[in-house]
């Protein structure tokens, strides 16, 4: 059963049982549902960043059955290109070292000897699509069809369902790609005038748990080398 399927038959169900008789299918979306669905996309889509930028961030990762790896950091973006999150822990030496483009990824965990990489898809694991959902290319999915408050994406091989006021920096997004189901959640809206930002991520099939609080904005551009492969010589792509 397709997920879109499936959520027209859950709200089919939960009509008979309140009612004890059968209802009338929901109502399908007018046009004028549709114009402020394609206004809420595209107000979200003009907030994000166009340049460049670099984010002061707590970051907190938690796995069932493992402990929290986290710390402070930073992290650059390049919207629509690359993301590179460098978290250090209390001792000062690296913590997580992830980067994050549209179609590669690397992470790195020093601490415990782990360096793993791989194209487009990656473990369910681990939250990379979560990163490219979030940061290198938030809202790009097409817009398949509205559920009530939720406007249900389709980008590459996944499934985005974004609901809340996406437009002001808050909502949330249950994400499914494959077997992997996401959740992500914006709390609060993160910007250059300093408001702090946070996003917590779960991963539903494997319980990973991320918190990212954005603490500010740098006042300067990021180095461009921190978008390039960390794995080749210094200068190539």
């Amino acid at each position: 059963m397709t997920l879109l399927r499936a959520v027209a038959c859950a709200g089919l169900l939960a009509q008979v049982a309140c009612s004890g008789a059968a209802a009338a299918p929901p109502r399908a979306a007018a046009q004028s549902d549709w114009d402020r669905a394609r206004n809420r996309l595209e107000s979200a889509r003009a907030r994000a960043p166009a340049q460049p930028y670099v984010d002061r961030v707590r970051v907190a990762f938690r796995a069932p059955g493992t402990a929290t790896i986290g710390g402070r950091g930073a992290v650059a973006v390049s919207p629509g290109a690359a993301m590179r999150l460098i978290v250090v822990g209390p001792a000062g030496v690296t913590a997580l070292d992830l980067w994050v483009t549209p179609n590669r990824w690397r992470l790195s965990i020093p601490a415990i000897g782990l360096l793993q990489r791989g194209a487009q898809s990656a473990p369910a694991s681990m939250p990379i699509g979560f990163f490219r959902a979030w940061l290198v290319r938030p809202f790009v999915g097409r817009l398949l069809t509205i559920v009530g408050d939720e406007l249900v994406l389709a980008e590459g091989g996944a499934i985005e369902r974004i609901s809340g006021a996406i437009e002001e920096g808050r909502g949330r997004m249950v994400r499914r790609e494959g077997t992997s189901i996401e959740q992500i959640e914006m709390m609060a809206p993160s910007g250059a005038d300093g408001a702090e930002g946070r996003v917590r991520y779960r991963a539903l099939s494997t319980g990973l748990e991320v918190d990212v609080w954005v603490e500010g904005r740098s006042t300067e551009p990021p180095d461009v080398a921190a978008f390039a492969d960390p794995d080749l010589p210094e200068g190539t792509q």
